[in-house]
């Protein structure tokens, strides 16, 4: 048994770990609300552990400013240099916006194959300048 009752390994371990989680959080909550209410709803079904970059990488949409000043809030917590790390994060937007052409041409009939594109050439762009 793991933290928060987080069982892990063995057959049967990721359904032990949506029950024992929605059950930890449900449990959390309750305790820390006097009158139930929904604050929130948090989804467990994709979680996983992994490089920062990834959650990083779309701050890109919301502007240059506002990536600049996550990419500083998130090396005030860590030991990172928020240039060096930009540079690692620029590749992760040609990785994400390919994963994105990847999912347009694998679901043609959503008709994103053109805008993924431009997406890609973008991104190249901008990576290739920096």
């Amino acid at each position: 048994m793991g933290v928060g009752g987080i069982s892990a390994g063995g057959n049967g371990s990721q359904r032990r770990l949506r029950q024992n989680t929605s059950t930890y959080c449900r449990r959390k909550i309750a305790r820390e609300n006097a009158e139930p209410t929904i604050t929130g709803l948090l989804d467990f079904e994709h979680c996983g552990i992994g490089l920062p970059h990834e959650d990083l990488a779309p701050l890109r949409h919301l502007g240059e400013s506002f990536r600049t000043a996550g990419l500083d809030a998130y090396c005030e917590g860590t030991d990172r240099n928020a240039a060096s790390l930009l540079k690692e994060v620029q590749m992760f937007d040609v990785l994400r916006e390919l994963r994105g052409l990847d999912w347009a041409l694998r679901n043609p009939d959503a008709g994103e194959i053109d805008d993924s594109i431009d997406k890609v050439a973008e991104v190249l762009a901008t990576y290739h300048r920096s």
